[in-house]
C-alpha cells in the first residue's frame, strides 16, 4: 500500500490488482475501497490492502449479512458520472488505470476544453495518458501515431521477456534489455530511447534495437 501525504490529507494507494480495506470489523462490516483519501488526523492504521480474493470474501459476508440489493439504474449511473470525474483525482498506476479504464473520461468530451498533462482520457476503446497540456482540443487531432507528441498509449503491462515481448505501438519509449515484438518479429532493445519514438522497429535496428533470431 502506498501512503501519499496530499494538502487534504493522506491518499491510500493499493498496489495492482489489490484494494484498502477498513480493518477490526467483521467482514459484514468492513469498507472496500479502490483508493482512499482519508484525513491527516486519521491514522492509516486503520487501514490495510487486501488482495482480490479477500475483497470477494468481504462481498459475500455482506450480502449473506444484509441480502442482495437492487440499485435503480439510474442511480448507478449517477455513481459512474461521479467516478468519471473524480478518477484521475486517484492518482492510479498505469496498471491499475488499465483496471477501470472505462471508467475514465470520453476524449470527445474535452472538444473545444483543456487537458491538463498527465490526465487519462479514453479514445476508441484504448486508454491515453496526455503527455502535456493541451489548451485546446481540437476536433482533428484525437489520440494517434499523428498526435503522438500529445498522447501516449497506455498498455497491457508484458513482462518484456523474450518469451512474453512488449508488443509495440509505434508510440513508446523503449527500455534496454527489454524484447518487444511488432508485425510477428521480436527485438531486443540494446540501449534506453529516454523519450518515446514513432517508427517501425524494423528502422531503429542498429540504433536502439537488434532482431531476435528464431
Amino acid at each position: 500500500m502506498r501512503i501519499q501525504k496530499e494538502e487534504k490529507g493522506t491518499r491510500l494507494i493499493p498496489e495492482y490488482q489489490k484494494y484498502i480495506a477498513t480493518v477490526g470489523e467483521e467482514d459484514k462490516d468492513r469498507l472496500v475501497f479502490l483508493s482512499l483519501l482519508i484525513p491527516s488526523w486519521e491514522s492509516v492504521d486503520n487501514y490495510t490492502e487486501i488482495d482480490e480474493s479477500e475483497a470477494e470474501r468481504i462481498k459475500k459476508a455482506k450480502a449473506a449479512a444484509h441480502g442482495s440489493v437492487e440499485y435503480p439504474e439510474m442511480e448507478v449511473n449517477q455513481s459512474l458520472s461521479l467516478m468519471t470525474l473524480k478518477i484521475n483525482d486517484m492518482q492510479l498506476t498505469d496498471a491499475q488505470a488499465l483496471q477501470y479504464k472505462n471508467l475514465y473520461p470520453k476524449w470527445e468530451t474535452f472538444i473545444n476544453g483543456k487537458l491538463e498533462k498527465d490526465y487519462k482520457v479514453l479514445y476508441d476503446d484504448k486508454l491515453y495518458k496526455v503527455k502535456q497540456t493541451i489548451e485546446t482540443v481540437l476536433e482533428n487531432q484525437p489520440p494517434s501515431i499523428d498526435t503522438a507528441a500529445l498522447y501516449e498509449e497506455i498498455n497491457e503491462k508484458n513482462q518484456g521477456t523474450s518469451e512474453d515481448p512488449i508488443p509495440y505501438n509505434n508510440n513508446m519509449e523503449l527500455f534496454a534489455g527489454k524484447y518487444y515484438s511488432q508485425n510477428g518479429v521480436t527485438y531486443k532493445c540494446t540501449r534506453n530511447t529516454e523519450q518515446p519514438v514513432y517508427q517501425d522497429l524494423s528502422a531503429l535496428v542498429g540504433i536502439y534495437v537488434e532482431k531476435v533470431e528464431e
